[in-house]
């Protein structure tokens, strides 16, 4: 039951939090103050009027909503391929958003609706909430307009402070200026790209047994990951070839490593510069003609809530910022295999617009293999994955034995798998044997000093698997208890997607000595090798932790069973404060630290065990013997294309 008097301040940083000192609450009024942000926990601590303190956001998993987003995405689709217009617009076949939720503005945004929904609407109904005061934060205006449409879907006012602000004013004008400035920057780009490859020569060189790998990151651990293979067939008398997509920096990078490698951007026709653009604003055209179809769409709707109003700053991003890329890269891919006929190909992802497109511009008329491997861990159950998608691929190289059941299960034929172990793993081996713990340790240029030494993978902030309040909630306790254990050396590396500010705001506001931040792009082998305990949710590093034979402790706050995906190899723990009872008791008690760690290592062991195929044969060479067999057979017309 709503009561008038129950207000909820949100309040998102803590800039914005100073203006509760000029706030003038009504006697009468009981006010509840929600953040994210823990530096505002504490600063409202000093008004004897706020009533009670909580977080925005709850700790949910994305599989309390992964089949209604599933369920809103294929409506959202079957609008964008009515705009469609192959003639003088942008094709049906690349107007979709993609099944993947892993971020971004398409997808992710559709996931992260519904997750705020249900945040905000436990707020209302926790409190009994009868109206709302916004103190509006420039980086949340989407964030802020969620919770207002919400909250008229039950009737509750709400009051917005400061959205004239000029920080706020600020980041609209930015992102707006973004967006429009985006198609020009790229032309820029594109046309240096275009005059820097006239000198440059052998990319359009044609070679007998090519066989191509799709690159459409620069990520080190997707760059790193592909070379054992690409080396092992070349040993094989093939031709590999990285075909990389907006990565220029890192074909640099593999040219230095002896591996052949071609901008994809050199096949993309120069007309592109001025049709790409035009076909999508032919198409944004019906689109904003369409407009209102879409804004009340009677299926998008979420507990009440209407989403088509929330989801059209993602339609209309993903028709001004996506479709000139898609376009682009199919005119380079159908341009690319016009000249090239690779007898096999590792597309960039099976899902992901990159891939696809790849994949649907090859020629009908050309044999080949396609094969996937897996650089990462597969043991996550993806609600999203596309089973279907599984169809196209011709070989699958699988980590293990767990592997090769969970693709058979997916419907995957048996004679299309083949198990050869984890290839992004081999060099581990090599570094284990030259670099000790005391090495990595100086070499991260941290004192040898410290009687612990505990590494902390704060993951990223992302709706579903990570959020905020998860985040904040570790990651400040974390550092309060580096802060009561000066003899233990905690060391925190960002994930290679982190863009938030947050985290070296609240490192810097501690100024504690005992803290290392490790830049998010170096490679993760020191800090796991530096560490004597490991500290994450689900994230791959767990698996890498225990080839380090490092014992792992992974906090899950959501309290998540499909995120226990280390089995009984790592400790769980559910709640802050087994966390700090954990830490504290392996910290003074160094024999049960010896115990548990020693019980783990063994345990870790049998994990790796069974979870991947561990044979004194490098997983690359292996590979590079299944790809072979499969082109013999191919060759030889025993192998069917499904």
């Amino acid at each position: 039951m709503r009561n008038s008097n129950n207000i909820l301040i949100i309040c998102r940083d803590l800039k914005s939090a100073r203006r509760l000192s000029s706030f003038k609450p009504h006697v009468h009024s009981r006010y509840v103050l929600a953040s994210d942000d823990p530096r505002v926990h504490e600063a409202a601590k000093e008004y004897s009027w706020i009533d009670e303190i909580c977080w925005i956001e709850q700790m949910e998993s994305l599989y309390n909503v992964a089949d209604d987003v599933i369920y809103f995405l294929k409506i959202i689709n079957n609008w964008l391929e009515s705009l469609a217009d192959a003639r003088y617009g942008i094709p049906k076949e690349l107007l979709y958003w993609i099944q993947h939720c892993e971020g971004g503005m398409t997808t992710q945004r559709i996931q992260d609706a519904l997750l705020l929904i249900r945040s905000y609407l436990h707020l209302f109904d926790t409190y009994h909430i009868g109206s709302i005061i916004i103190f509006c934060h420039p980086g949340m205006h989407w964030e802020n307009n969620v919770l207002i449409e919400t909250a008229k879907s039950r009737g509750i006012n709400v009051e917005v402070i400061g959205r004239f602000r000029t920080s706020v004013l600020v980041v609209k004008i930015a992102s707006f200026l973004k967006m429009v400035a985006r198609e020009p920057y790229y032309t820029l780009k594109f046309l240096r790209f275009k005059f820097r490859s006239y000198f440059r020569f052998g990319q359009n060189k044609v070679y007998d047994k090519e066989i191509v790998f799709q690159l459409c990151s620069s990520a080190y651990k997707h760059v790193v990951h592909i070379i054992p293979l690409m080396k092992a067939l070349k040993n094989r008398g093939y031709n590999p070839v990285s075909l990389c997509w907006q990565v220029s920096n890192t074909d640099t990078y593999l040219r230095s490593k002896q591996i052949r490698s071609v901008e994809l951007e050199k096949f993309v026709p120069i007309s592109s510069i001025w049709e790409a653009p035009y076909r999508v604003f032919r198409t944004f055209k019906v689109a904003v003609v369409k407009k209102n179809e879409f804004l009340f769409h009677s299926k998008l709707q979420y507990q009440s809530v209407a989403l088509g109003n929330l989801l059209w700053q993602s339609v209309r991003y993903f028709l001004l910022n996506e479709l000139t890329d898609r376009y682009r890269i199919m005119r380079a891919a159908k341009n690319y295999f016009a000249i090239h006929s690779p007898i096999a190909i590792r597309l960039w992802s099976i899902v992901l617009a990159e891939g696809v497109i790849l994949w649907k511009s090859l020629p009908k008329d050309k044999k080949l293999i396609s094969f996937r491997y897996y650089p990462f861990h597969d043991h996550f159950e993806n609600p999203y994955e596309d089973k279907t998608a599984l169809q196209q691929i011709d070989l699958f190289l699988a980590l293990g034995k767990w592997h090769k059941e969970k693709l058979e299960k997916d419907g995957v034929l048996s004679n299309k798998i083949e198990i050869i172990g984890q290839i992004s793993w081999e060099h581990y081996h090599d570094f284990r044997k030259n670099y000790t713990p005391n090495y990595s340790r100086s070499f991260l240029k941290i004192s040898l000093s410290y009687s612990t030494y505990i590494f902390y993978d704060p993951s990223a902030i992302l709706r579903g698997y990570c959020s905020p309040s998860e985040y904040m909630n570790v990651l400040t306790f974390v550092l309060d208890f580096a802060k009561r254990n000066e003899s233990v050396a905690l060391i925190i590396k960002p994930h290679p997607t982190y863009t938030h500010s947050i985290l070296k705001c609240l490192i810097n506001s501690y100024r504690l000595k005992n803290v290392f931040l490790i830049e998010k792009g170096r490679p993760i082998d020191h800090c796991l090798n530096s560490a004597d305990i490991i500290i994450t949710k689900c994230s791959t590093i767990g698996m890498e932790s225990m080839f380090f034979e490092k014992p792992v402790i992974s906090v899950l706050l959501d309290r998540e069973k499909k995120f226990q995906i280390y089995e009984n190899a790592a400790e769980y723990v559910y709640s802050i404060e087994e966390l700090n009872d954990l830490l504290t008791l392996l910290i003074r008690d160094t024999n049960y630290m010896s115990q548990w760690t020693a019980r783990l290592r063994e345990k870790a062991k049998v994990y790796l065990d069974q979870n991947f195929y561990r044979t004194s044969r490098l997983p690359s060479e292996l590979a590079a013997e299944a790809i072979d067999r499969s082109i013999l057979l191919l060759n030889s017309g025993a192998h069917s294309l499904v």
